[in-house]
């Protein structure tokens, strides 16, 4: 298997990521909502709505190799400011689990980021 393959396989895994994560969104509306309402965030329903519109986009563009640089830009600052605000309260274990996940896709996108820099 050839590093394009690799590319391929490793943009498909973390964009369906963040395409179920949009989905999951979409369905638990009203507990997004409230999630970033106890975060003490202003205008949640815009921010839930703008998470959607990101994840979802990004991920399907991402997937299909549109863009890719700029995609990976823009989900490292969107993770950068959810991994902010989501970790601004450690209360749950949960919430430690997910800053783990958010530093780990950071990573991940860091490094195709580095190998579509070098192929250019």
């Amino acid at each position: 298997m050839n590093n394009s393959n690799l590319l391929v396989i490793a943009r498909f895994f973390i964009g369906i990521m963040f395409i179920i994560s949009a989905i999951v969104k979409i369905f638990t509306l009203d507990s997004q909502v409230n999630l970033f309402t106890s975060l003490d965030a202003s205008y949640t329903m815009y921010i839930v709505i703008i998470s959607i519109l990101v994840e979802l986009l990004a991920g399907i563009m991402f997937i299909a190799g549109y863009k890719v640089k700029f995609i990976i830009i823009v989900l490292i600052l969107f993770l950068i400011g959810n991994t902010m605000m989501a970790s601004s309260k450690f209360d749950t274990d949960i919430a430690f689990v997910i800053y783990k996940k958010n530093i780990a896709i950071l990573g991940g996108l860091l490094a195709i980021l580095h190998i579509y820099t070098k192929k250019q």
